[in-house]
């Protein structure tokens, strides 16, 4: 509401109205002042009235204010109270997932530890074996204790062992050739490109084909699938070089068993008569690194070969198969290679492959196979963690095939040999397998420089005579004869009628030496 207004202005008109009227009545005059001052005592009354609401009116104010403010200092209070409950149960996620991740890298580093710890030791072991061949490669190491005597005992085991095998298995596991498509595993690659090159040769391309490998690598085998594959009226003339030649004459022979009743007198013969042919043939020649003799004049009969192959006419499809150290021998030094037009190089079959061909063979002899647990401590505490006979068959299998595979490096001759010496036990429904492949070879690093060249000699001509040798070695056949002596007794040469061959046992672990001592390359 509006104040009051002052009574002041009433008293001072009533003073004045008393001076202009002068006498007048003394009571008039005083009752109107009287009344004045009521009324300004009314109105004093009213403005006290007016502070006094307006006094409480601000003081109402202040307090809603003042409640209003204590609410939001409140809500504060309880906002700060929900964050400090936020950071705490954060913190408290945070120091169990911390606690957590912690039990999880001690436990993970609890199951590391051993395995670690095993593969060390695997190292340490692997890092020694190398050490010591590398010692005992470069002559530093001593060799006062290497002996052939648990090579040769091993040998001697297995030999035995071979020949107590049941029939079937030893006629299964021949090393020879396969005919059988069911056996055939790890050159179907090879056998493809064959094909291919047949098909190019119809469409009138050149074709000199080269399959270089070493022994046991599966040449003849590949020859032997790619002619089946053929029509049945292609001529084919195989000639089959059995063992080292010389002389034209004994190739000639080897042509004219196939043709006994009109033999040929001379290769430009053959050669004619091959040209003559009307329709397309092929001529396969096995064996050819048979042609050679690493001597002055033991390259007479290749090149007669060389001139043969250059007459012949479009029309013949040639195919030739040579040991892959006699045919990178040849390329070196003769350019051989510039005699075909295609080349086929067998490299070592892959672990798969190796096993595949093993196990085809022994499913058709109806055994059963077991694995015996290893004696190696590693492998028999993995084996315990397998819960099923399959799972620990199936570990045992792959451990002993990767042996395998280091030992023979795809050679299925020594794979086949090496398979059948692991045979402990035969029964009559199942045959079991030792998984451990243990035979020292130590001894060949301490074999002379004689030793090595003349065991060189013998894988580039895969095999040979002592009196071929002698030449190739220009050395006195009576020392010749003394060296294939002792390494026939060390089980490292054996002997196939009059020629010399690298045993298969030995075979791969000596490539190795003399592919380090560069003997070969």
């Amino acid at each position: 509401r509006r104040p009051p207004k002052s009574t002041l202005s009433s008293s001072s008109a009533a003073s004045d109205v008393y001076k202009r009227q002068g006498q007048e009545s003394g009571e008039k005059a005083l009752e109107t002042g009287l009344e004045g001052l009521r009324r300004g005592i009314n109105q004093i009354e009213d403005i006290q009235g007016y502070l006094a609401e307006k006094s409480q009116s601000i003081i109402n104010a202040l307090q809603v204010a003042a409640d209003d403010l204590i609410l939001k200092v409140k809500d504060l209070g309880d906002a700060q109270k929900v964050l400090e409950l936020r950071l705490r149960w954060a913190r408290s996620r945070a120091k169990k997932r911390a606690r957590q991740i912690l039990r999880q890298f001690i436990t993970g580093l609890n199951r590391l530890i051993p395995l670690i710890l095993e593969k060390s030791k695997i190292l340490a072991q692997r890092l020694s074996r190398e050490y010591g061949r590398l010692r005992k490669v470069t002559g530093l190491g001593s060799s006062s204790s290497e002996s052939p005597a648990a090579y040769i005992s091993y040998l001697v085991r297995a030999e035995k062992r071979l020949k107590s095998l049941p029939y079937i298995y030893q006629q299964l596991f021949r090393i020879e050739p396969l005919t059988d498509r069911h056996f055939f595993a790890g050159r179907e690659s090879e056998l493809k490109k064959l094909a291919q090159i047949w098909s190019d040769f119809n469409e009138g391309l050149l074709s000199r084909v080269a399959i270089s490998g070493e022994k046991g690598s599966g040449r003849s085998t590949l020859v032997y699938f790619f002619k089946k594959q053929l029509a049945s009226d292609i001529f084919i003339n195989e000639l089959l070089i059995s063992r080292p030649i010389e002389m034209e004459a004994e190739l000639l022979d080897i042509i004219n068993q196939h043709f006994k009743n009109q033999p040929f007198e001379s290769l430009e013969k053959y050669c004619d008569f091959l040209n003559e042919k009307q329709e397309r043939c092929l001529l396969i020649v096995e064996n050819v690194q048979y042609l050679l003799k690493k001597t002055m004049t033991g390259f007479q009969i290749l090149n007669h070969f060389i001139k043969f192959l250059a007459k012949l006419s479009t029309n013949v499809f040639v195919l030739v198969t040579i040991n892959d150290y006699s045919w990178r021998y040849l390329m070196q030094t003769q350019q051989f290679h510039r005699n075909f037009d295609q080349h086929i190089g067998l490299v070592p079959l892959s672990v798969e492959d190796t096993e595949s061909i093993i196990l085809k063979r022994h499913r058709i002899s109806g055994f059963e196979l077991h694995f015996l647990n290893p004696e190696q401590t590693v492998q028999a505490r993995k084996l315990k963690q397998l819960a099923s006979y399959e799972k620990q068959q199936e570990f045992i299998r792959q451990y002993f095939f990767h042996q395998l595979q280091d030992l023979c490096q795809g050679n299925i001759t020594s794979a086949i040999f090496l398979w059948q010496s692991a045979i402990s036990e035969v029964s009559r429904e199942t045959i079991s397998i030792r998984p451990e492949l243990r035979y020292d070879s130590s001894f060949l690093h301490n074999l002379d420089t004689d030793e090595l060249f003349l065991l060189t000699a013998i894988i580039q001509h895969e095999k040979i005579s002592s009196e071929s040798l002698s030449e190739v070695l220009m050395i006195a056949a009576e020392k010749t004869e003394l060296k294939l002596r002792q390494l026939m007794s060390m089980k490292v040469v054996a002997k196939m009628g009059d020629d010399y061959l690298v045993h298969p046992l030995a075979y791969r672990a000596l490539l190795r030496i003399l592919k380090t001592k560069n003997f070969l390359h």
